[in-house]
């Protein structure tokens, strides 16, 4: 009986010897009995590279730091690739605007000879007042002098200078650009007649001999054309105009139509919008009563007018460019179905005294406004990341409002116009833009 206890204790520990063995935790310091695969240090080299294992430590070899926010991830992905097909390009522009055209700032003034004595000349009703004319006393009906009224005839919006930035970004199916672009204030005074207009007295009795030039403006009694119905101005007058324009758009432009040649044709479609602004302040200094008044009962004559024009809306068209590796030259023409928001105003003191009450009258509603837009332009290649841009641009918008047009010259009174009673009939007008354009445009 114990010789087979002994026999099976032996056995059992003859077996158990080498797990217990195994189970003892690894000393560093103590020689393995052997080597074990995946143990030992790892072969010489720089900390951070290969690709071995380690007990519980895996080395993965990475390449070298490329700095803050390294990785593909996908939004610095986006900002790489977007940026990568990206471009601005600056412009300096110089266009010329429609003109305010030949108008007269007054009422149609009648022909001496249109009177009850006389029969009325209809071919020539009304007098031109931009020749001298006779210009009687409106309280007296003497004579006073020669006169003559303003005009806007040599007013020219030509050769405004500029500036344009565009910046775009290309996608593989399509391209999204965006555009501002502001001319310099364009900047008009207007005299007229020779002031100061001075009488001199002979015998108690103030005479004003050809010394100067007095300066009149015609006026409606009543919404009527009277005879030697104007305002005088006998001691200084100046109208300045101010004329403002900028814009900006943004549009889709499509990838190109198969042509099967080196013309692309490529659809777009966008928003426009345009602001056009002008203000006509008119000043004026005239004695009271204008025959025998002194310098100290000069008083101050204003007529402002200004208009603003708010364009917007939708706009379609279409690019057509003829590329090559150094020239690329186009047109783009497009049209834009918008509605003008404008706001006209008119404020008008001391027209016949200084003891008329200041009248301001506005208006602001929303009609029609269409833009029609043609740039034709060159593209040089500099070199691989900077091209020059030469263009010409057509612009014509439509249902615009000038303050010019809107003035109404109205007084009240039957034969002594007074007080003055001015109105604003808002009136619309086309408005052309058009000159050349010089460039850089820088790609990423």
């Amino acid at each position: 009986m114990f010789g087979r206890f002994a026999w099976l204790t032996t056995v059992m520990i003859a077996a158990l010897c080498p797990a217990i063995s195994w189970a003892q935790p690894f000393d560093p310091q103590m020689p393995a009995p052997y080597g074990a695969p995946g143990y030992g240090a790892p072969p010489p080299g720089p900390p951070g590279y290969g690709d071995y294992t380690y007990g519980r430590t895996r080395y993965t070899e990475q390449p070298d730091d490329l700095g803050f926010l390294y990785g593909d991830e996908p939004i610095i992905a986006f900002f790489k690739e977007t940026f990568r097909h990206a471009f601005f390009r600056l412009d300096y522009l110089n266009w010329n605007l429609t003109d305010p055209g030949n108008i007269v700032l007054g009422a149609p003034i009648l022909n001496p000879g249109q009177n009850i004595n006389n029969p009325i000349d209809v071919n020539q009703p009304f007098q031109d007042p931009r020749v001298p004319f006779d210009v009687f006393d409106p309280t007296l009906g003497t004579l006073l002098g020669q006169g003559v009224s303003p005009t806007l005839d040599d007013t020219k919006l030509k050769n405004t200078g500029g500036i344009r930035g565009t910046w775009g970004f290309r996608f593989e199916p399509f391209s999204v650009e965006a555009s501002v672009f502001a001319l310099q204030t364009s900047k008009a005074t207007i005299f007229a007649g020779d002031l100061p207009v001075t009488p001199t007295i002979v015998n108690g009795v103030p005479t004003f001999p050809d010394n100067g030039t007095f300066v009149v403006q015609g006026v409606l009694v009543d919404g009527v054309n009277n005879l030697d119905s104007y305002l005088v101005y006998d001691q200084s007058y100046q109208a300045d105009m101010r004329t403002q324009l900028w814009g900006a758009d943004s549009k889709v432009v499509l990838s190109s139509i198969d042509t099967g040649g080196p013309l692309t044709i490529q659809p777009l479609f966008g928003v426009r919008f345009l602001n056009f602004n002008e203000r006509l302040n008119q000043r004026g200094n005239y004695r009271n009563p204008l025959v025998t008044g002194t310098a100290n009962s000069t008083i101050t004559r204003t007529i402002d007018s200004t208009t603003r024009n708010y364009l917007v809306g939708p706009q379609i068209g279409t690019r057509f460019e003829l590329v090559s590796p150094y020239l690329t030259l186009g047109a783009e023409p497009s049209m834009t179905f918008g509605v003008n928001s404008y706001k006209a105003t008119l404020n008008t003191s001391n027209i016949n005294s200084d003891t008329e009450d200041p009248v301001s009258i506005r208006e602001t509603k929303t009609t029609f406004g269409p833009i029609a837009n043609l740039q034709v332009y060159a593209r040089g290649k500099m070199t691989e990341r900077l091209s020059l841009f030469v263009s010409y641009d057509l612009m014509w918008a439509g249902m615009l409002t000038r303050p010019a047009d809107n003035i109404i010259y109205n007084v009240t009174g039957a034969v002594v116009p007074q007080p003055g009673a001015f109105q604003q009939d808002v009136h619309f007008s086309d408005l052309l833009m058009q000159g050349i354009s010089v460039g850089g445009e820088v790609h990423w």
